[in-house]
């Protein structure tokens, strides 16, 4: 019974895109069930992951699915965080690496009742970290091609949908020339891919012959 309390809890917190998108981060195929229960582990979560795997998304998501109406607070290196006792939520750390005096800033957290994410494109450092994490990692995205096309195709309407544009389509060729690319910047990179073309093909294929930015021509040539 709590099993599916907690499902319906999540289907009505997240909407049909947002789960959709929880199941291409990159953290395997029980990637809500994973989220549900770190959302209910009081620990203080570390997501580790390069750069633009969405790992800020990751954590807005695991705040939403255990506290939905507390406040999350995102804290960057050399912000000092302001924790009311009196209505506590999750405090997330972005960039672990980058931030000075954890184990502190993580007592004070605690003991005012705030949970505790944090998120770093490095291995876990004990010594500066602390030890009383849970950990989870978001894998790149050139160890999961066959996630692009379903990335491609979620990604693909939201810069047209905006703009009052009909989305395009995106051709074969092109999805294979997508699936053989590094992305070195992973999510961020491939969705910031999508904008220019999607929003200049006027209703046309998304393809290699398309008028493309850079980074078609790029993957367009390693393609070949």
């Amino acid at each position: 019974p709590l099993l599916r309390l907690a499902r319906r809890h999540a289907t009505t917190v997240l909407s049909a895109e947002e789960r959709e998108l929880v199941s291409l981060l990159g953290l395997g195929a029980e990637a809500m069930t994973s989220l549900r229960e770190l959302g209910h582990i009081p620990l203080p979560l570390r997501i580790e992951g390069e750069p633009g795997t969405g790992k800020e998304q990751v954590a807005r998501f695991v705040h939403r699915l255990s506290t939905p109406e507390a406040p999350l607070v995102v804290l960057r290196a050399g912000e000092q965080p302001e924790l009311s006792s009196e209505s506590p939520g999750t405090i997330y750390l972005e960039g672990l690496h980058r931030h000075t005096d954890i184990v502190a800033l993580l007592q004070l957290s605690l003991a005012r009742g705030w949970r505790v994410i944090g998120s770093s494109r490095r291995r876990h450092e004990p010594e500066r970290e602390g030890m009383a994490w849970t950990h989870i990692r978001l894998r790149p995205l050139r160890e999961r091609p066959k996630d692009l096309r379903p990335l491609t195709r979620l990604y693909l309407p939201l810069s047209p949908n905006r703009l009052g544009l009909p989305s395009p389509p995106i051709h074969t060729s092109l999805c294979n020339h997508l699936e053989v690319h590094s992305w070195p910047v992973n999510l961020r990179e491939h969705e910031r891919f999508l904008v220019q073309p999607a929003t200049s093909a006027h209703g046309n294929a998304l393809s290699p012959t398309t008028p493309p930015p850079p980074s078609t021509e790029r993957l367009t040539s390693e393609g070949r």
